[in-house]
């Protein structure tokens, strides 16, 4: 079963995570395959808001570090399950991140 600590797994520095993002937002739209591998860099910030828009191709590659911050509006929704050693989206699975979570 599925809990908020989910996340967790990300902040080890060679993680990779999986990630497909619902596209059934009221005002935002996220497009990611389930083949899309994201690496973000050591402290890189994101601030996504309600209004904005990302479509990501399967070949777009990041680096997730433990000092990535993610900013996410209560509206953005996530769905995710475990892999292996990688988090992977689930469709029935959904999470709202409403603070800054420090990876």
């Amino acid at each position: 079963m599925f809990n908020r600590n989910i996340y967790q797994p990300w902040s080890h520095h060679d993680s990779v995570c999986y990630l497909r993002l619902s596209s059934s937002l009221e005002d935002a739209t996220y497009e990611l395959t389930k083949d899309t591998k994201y690496e973000l860099t050591k402290d890189a910030k994101y601030e996504l808001t309600k209004d904005t828009k990302y479509e990501l191709t399967k070949d777009t590659k990041y680096e997730l570090t433990k000092d990535t911050k993610y900013e996410l509006t209560k509206d953005t929704k996530y769905e995710l399950t475990k892999g292996k050693n990688e988090m992977k989206f689930n469709e029935k699975v959904e999470f709202l991140f409403q603070k800054f979570l420090k990876i």
